[in-house]
């Protein structure tokens, strides 16, 4: 073999580390592209779980109310994680006379219009 061929075969060429570099920041890419789906996944998730919670504080809360709820909507705002968390709640009629089904539905701050990011259904039972 040639030194000239030897040389040749001793590193790479310019256009294979282009090549190189090009797949390596597709790579990098890609994953930072998940990396960021998976954070803002993820405070959306808190988001939920927080709706959620208020939703199932509501629900305790018309609970352990001594009046008998009156059917039609309430709404208010609770505060939770330093966060004002509107909430609305129908009650209604159930065929048992001594029960009334609540649906609560949750949304982040005033922003009521859009879709409630929780929403749970439970009963409440006339106490004596």
């Amino acid at each position: 073999m040639s030194a000239r061929a030897h040389g040749r075969m001793r590193g790479f060429t310019l256009l294979e580390v282009l090549v190189a570099l090009a797949v390596l920041a597709l790579a990098l890419a890609a994953a930072v592209s998940a990396s960021a789906a998976y954070v803002g996944n993820q405070a959306y998730m808190q988001e939920r779980t927080l709706a959620h919670w208020v939703a199932r504080n509501v629900l305790v809360e018309l609970q352990l109310e001594r009046q008998w709820p009156g059917t039609g909507k309430r709404e208010d705002v609770a505060r939770m994680a330093d966060r004002d968390w509107s909430w609305r709640a129908t009650v209604a009629e159930t065929p048992e006379q001594d029960m009334r089904r609540v649906d609560i539905e949750v949304w982040l701050g005033e922003d009521d219009a859009g879709e409630p990011l929780a929403g749970i259904s439970g009963f409440v039972e006339k106490r004596e």
